[in-house]
């Protein structure tokens, strides 16, 4: 018997051993529908809706009960016509028409996120529970040249609860913590597109690498609300956090069970400590219910990057005043349509939704192109949901 241990704990060993290393750093997929496309950012002073808790998990006081049910969000940008040809021609294995359009793509972009609709949550006495998943899909096209691009579907599950003191009625000051556990499954290539695309087409699927992630992060943050006028919030997501990966080089290495590498942690990720304020101007009662919500929202995210400048070897410069500033308007008519504008150092947008009780639907159109400096590269973009939550 000690033997049969002995050999079976020199296996293991061994495998350990003599596996390769490998780089990768998973990527925590931002969760959100078009309203906050629309308004630049996802504000943590804002306590309004249930995708609030997610920015700042000391909103889950200030909130009120909420419910998410299923909901659907598309966000979309990049050189989307070029790319629904490539698809459509795979599919139909037009080989002429694509012959034809891979020389015309030149490092084109692509950006495509969905989060939904698989998903569900709720905030009840100020504890708050939220399970979503999202598919992405980004990289660079180039017919020519090196495609880089990497997709894969990931699974959230975020849990917070906030501790809201009351100074006077209308006074608040919450306090939260946040803890979220992510898995994500991603395929990753790089190389040439028109070999990537006959193994497509032979409905091949062993020409790209996989990845295996899961990891957790914590948030802290606190809201303060005054007279129903204004609110500052501070976030701090993912100030402790890691991850652990694996990888596999084709379908197949998974099918035989095979594991060529060691596992890989990451420890930090990426933290982000943000800061903001609402403004939200009473308007209802002199403009007889017509104007129900006027909001005015700023924000200013990765500071902790400002404070470790001297720490990474770098020296402050003014672009870094609006690098990494948002701002946002929200205007809603007779508690049904809405009007959104947003502008932040990457895009400009505007939007439009429609609430009917607890259903849903915006829509975002944006401008990579504008910001607060001029992209002559940027692309438009659209983002679609729909859903039923408060």
């Amino acid at each position: 018997m000690k033997k049969i241990l002995a050999c079976f704990i020199s296996i293991v060993l061994s495998s350990f051993l003599f596996a390769e290393t490998f780089e990768f750093t998973p990527v925590i997929n931002e969760i959100y529908t078009s309203r906050e496309v629309a308004l630049a950012d996802n504000y943590v002073a804002d306590s309004s809706t249930f995708f609030s808790v997610l920015a700042n998990p000391a909103n889950t006081g200030l909130t009120g009960d909420k419910k998410l049910f299923p909901f659907l969000s598309v966000d979309m940008n990049g050189s989307l016509a070029k790319t629904y040809d490539l698809f459509r021609y795979v599919s139909t294995k037009d080989s002429d028409n694509l012959a034809e359009l891979l020389p015309k793509l030149e490092s084109e972009p692509i950006n495509i996120n969905m989060s939904g609709p698989f998903c569900f949550g709720f905030v009840k006495n100020n504890f708050a529970l939220a399970f979503i998943n999202s598919t992405y899909a980004t990289g660079i096209l180039d017919g020519v040249g090196t495609t880089s691009i990497g997709s894969g579907e990931q699974y959230l599950l975020d849990i917070a609860y906030a501790y809201p003191i009351k100074f006077t009625e209308k006074t608040i000051l919450s306090v939260g913590m946040g803890l979220f556990t992510f898995l994500d499954i991603q395929g990753s290539y790089d190389g040439s597109l028109s070999e990537a695309l006959e193994y497509l087409i032979k409905k091949s699927y062993t020409f790209f690498p996989i990845y295996l992630s899961a990891g957790f992060g914590l948030d802290a943050g606190i809201t303060f609300t005054t007279a129903d006028v204004f609110a500052l919030g501070i976030s701090w997501r993912n100030f402790f956090s890691g991850a652990l990966s694996q990888k596999w080089d084709s379908i197949d290495e998974i099918k035989s069970f095979q594991r060529k590498y060691s596992i890989l942690g990451n420890m930090p990720l990426d933290s982000n400590l943000e800061c903001g304020i609402l403004i939200n101007l009473p308007l209802e009662e002199c403009t007889k219910h017509f104007l129900t919500v006027t909001k005015i929202f700023a924000q200013y995210k990765q500071l902790d990057e400002l404070f470790n400048l001297k720490k990474n070897g770098q020296t402050f410069s003014p672009s870094m005043l609006y690098e990494y500033l948002s701002l946002g308007a929200e205007l809603e008519v007779f508690h049904t349509i809405t009007f959104r504008y947003g502008l932040c150092n990457d895009y400009m947008a505007a939007g439009l939704g429609l609430r009917f009780d607890m259903i849903h639907f915006d829509a975002a159109v944006y401008s990579s192109k504008i910001g607060y400096k001029r992209n002559d590269n940027g692309s438009i973009g659209f983002s679609l949901s729909f859903g039923v939550y408060d």
